[in-house]
């Protein structure tokens, strides 16, 4: 942010993350009227709604979003490019899991990014909210200013600080996840199905799952050393990759090139993320 001064650019981030966390609480309280109903009839979905959970949660996010910024496009996959032109703008998820909230698991998340233009003419982001409503949990960051979590912890209370990645050096003693989608085609998914019994054999666990945020928002707390996705969704990445940076972790592809926006991710905290990509290839390296 190098047109503002210091003091304009921190009341300006505080304002955009307090607007963020607004939008994701509010789109949160959309996924979880759906969530509640689908717990209480097995056999409800949402055929025949004037909208779905997904699309209630990124109506009223944008609304959120538009009416504190209404400068700052408001960017869904469903937005036609080429996108509207700006300095900033908004990346979201309203809903990233969609196949754990359908089948009533509750690892699905909100996530919202702020994305500031660079010299380049790239998008980087600037602020990051990642929120699980059904594990009532929330992850945020200010550029420069690290990661910090807070969660509602039944018959405990509230947990909350700031979070870091693991000095975990040993993969064997790793535990590592990843998004659950193999993408498409014979030879993609044959790929990507020999990384994910590559990783079950050469970290200690091996969790795959839905949410790419979410998954990526926890090697930034601590609770894994590593996640990979492939296909992966620029719009899914944006938040978890400044939670990633500002933890302390590490992002590229498979081929260990500094992650650009492509569709293949490799994150970890950065101590043993030469092993891991090794063993997303073909051979086995055991520490």
């Amino acid at each position: 942010m190098n047109e503002v001064n210091t003091e304009y650019a921190k009341y300006f981030l505080d304002d955009t993350l307090l607007a963020a966390l607004d939008a994701a609480r509010i789109g949160s309280a959309a996924l979880l009227d759906g969530y509640k109903r689908g717990l209480e009839n097995e056999a409800y979905d949402f055929a025949g709604q004037a909208a779905t959970p997904e699309e209630a949660s990124a109506s009223v996010i944008a609304d959120t979003l538009s009416e504190a910024f209404p400068d700052f496009p408001v960017i869904f996959k469903t937005t036609r490019e080429p996108y509207p032109e700006s300095a900033f703008r908004w990346h979201v998820e309203p809903l990233d899991g969609a196949l754990n909230y359908l089948r009533r698991v509750a690892f699905f998340s909100v996530s919202i990014a702020l994305m500031e233009k660079d010299a380049r003419g790239d998008f980087n982001p600037l602020v990051a909210v990642v929120m699980a409503p059904a594990l009532m949990e929330m992850f945020w960051s200010i550029k420069g200013q690290g990661v910090y979590r807070v969660q509602q912890v039944p018959g405990i209370g509230i947990s909350e600080g700031q979070a870091r990645v693991t000095d975990g050096q040993k993969l064997s003693h790793a535990a590592i996840r990843s998004d659950r989608a193999f993408g498409f085609g014979a030879a993609a998914r044959e790929k990507n199905l020999r990384r994910a019994r590559n990783a079950q054999r050469g970290a200690g666990t091996y969790v795959p799952e839905e949410s790419v945020s979410l998954g990526m928002a926890y090697v930034a707390a601590g609770r894994a050393e590593g996640f990979f996705a492939s296909d992966a969704h620029p719009l899914e990445v944006a938040a978890g990759l400044l939670l990633i940076r500002e933890a302390g972790g590490e992002a590229t592809d498979f081929a260990g090139r500094p992650y650009d926006w492509g569709p293949d991710i490799v994150l970890s905290n950065g101590r043993l993320h030469a092993k891991l990509l090794e063993t997303l290839g073909d051979g086995i390296r055991v520490d």
